[in-house]
């Protein structure tokens, strides 16, 4: 007899939970939804609809890899970020909700029609970057990684959101080969994990997460780099970004918050205080130089 959606997330949900995951009843919704073809709605108004056999399948396969401690975003290929979905795979990072206050602090900063220029230092899957363009029509970007792969991914993103005209994709290590140019705001969420702890982390990160970051080149999962092998240094070790580097004399910064403080909200921290990591300032923005990127 087949299994009905309500019947498949409710043993969804007990499969996860035996496995001792967290989060088991939203995971187990978004596999469900994904292996039934079905959406949050039909589950609620519809919950008697057989799956199936093929459908059943599917979903133990997502089950499994599930327990063997995949992340959901790498099994079903894609990551909601702010009001983007975004595609994701190996060869990137699957952005966490806590970047979200870059794209925050960012669109504070700008008025809805405001033209000005974005640098995404590490772009990745293109999260930040695109998530921003996404709110302001007028504004354009480039985005900077080492990784080919993953500009492929964030080339693929952008295409799907309708934003291929206004971002430019650039292979570089950090900001080499940006002599001259200037931007209106540079943004960047590098990879902070130093190798040392990568084994003490949790296998989602440990062996999906950290892979991507530690020099975005491809291993085996949990392995570190060879000995001798040469990462890129953290951002710290290339020294911050000066005003008058990348950034305009009257332009905005943002920077992640490291992970385990507080996340303070510009409204939280009373009338006149800048949030952390976006200075402001009243001055207008321009549109940057990015005519020798986008056409």
């Amino acid at each position: 007899m087949s299994l009905t959606l309500v019947q498949a997330w409710t043993q969804a949900k007990k499969t996860l939970e035996a496995a001792g995951l967290a989060g088991p009843v939203i995971d187990a919704r978004l596999l469900v939804e994904a292996a039934a073809e079905a959406t949050r709605t039909d589950i609620v108004t519809d919950p008697y609809r057989a799956l199936t056999p093929e459908q059943e399948a599917t979903l133990a396969e997502y089950l499994a890899r599930r327990v063997r401690r995949e992340p959901v975003s790498q099994i079903l290929g894609r990551k909601g970020f702010w009001k983007i979905m975004l595609n994701v795979n190996r060869d990137v990072l699957t952005p966490r909700s806590d970047t979200e206050v870059i794209v925050d602090e960012v669109l504070k900063a700008t008025t809805e029609h405001q033209r000005f220029s974005i640098l995404d230092l590490g772009v990745g899957s293109g999260a930040i970057l695109l998530a921003i363009l996404a709110e302001r029509p007028a504004a354009k970007g480039l985005g900077v990684d080492v990784s080919e792969e993953a500009l492929a991914v964030a080339r693929d993103n952008a295409a799907h959101l309708g934003l291929a005209n206004r971002v430019a994709l650039l292979r570089g290590d950090w900001g080499e080969g940006l002599a001259g140019d200037s931007y209106d705001v540079v943004v960047s969420n590098p990879p902070y994990i130093a190798a040392e702890v990568i084994e003490t982390l949790e296998p989602e990160v440990r062996d999906w997460g950290a892979e991507a970051g530690a020099g975005r080149r491809r291993r085996r999962p949990g392995r570190l780099p060879a000995p001798g092998a040469r990462d890129p240094p953290p951002a710290e070790a290339r020294g911050p970004l000066r005003r008058g580097d990348r950034l305009r004399p009257e332009g905005r910064r943002g920077r992640p918050v490291p992970r385990g403080r507080r996340l303070q909200r510009a409204d939280h921290q009373g009338p006149g205080r800048p949030a952390p990591g976006c200075r402001r300032d009243e001055k207008p923005l321009g549109n940057g130089r990015l005519s020798r990127y986008i056409r």
